[in-house]
């Protein structure tokens, strides 16, 4: 998930992810992965959910079926 969240703001900024501030500054990588990421053992059994988080200017908004959305700060 934390790949995905990184292709989806270097799109949305028209960038390369490269040039984008690191995200474990604004969201705990490990967490996300766990809980939004492919099913393993260790994953939380989540039948729907969602998360909200700023990420430098932009906002971000993951839920459990896969969805990345990126949208600037207002």
């Amino acid at each position: 998930m934390s790949e995905a969240i990184l292709f989806a703001a270097a799109e949305h900024r028209d960038c390369d992810p490269t040039e984008l501030p690191p995200l474990n500054e604004y969201v705990d990588i490990d967490a996300l992965n766990v809980l939004f990421g492919e099913d393993s053992p260790m994953s939380p059994a989540l039948s729907r959910g969602t998360l909200e988080f700023d990420y430098g200017d932009l906002v971000v908004d993951v839920d459990t079926v896969g969805t990345v959305e990126i949208r600037d700060a207002e």
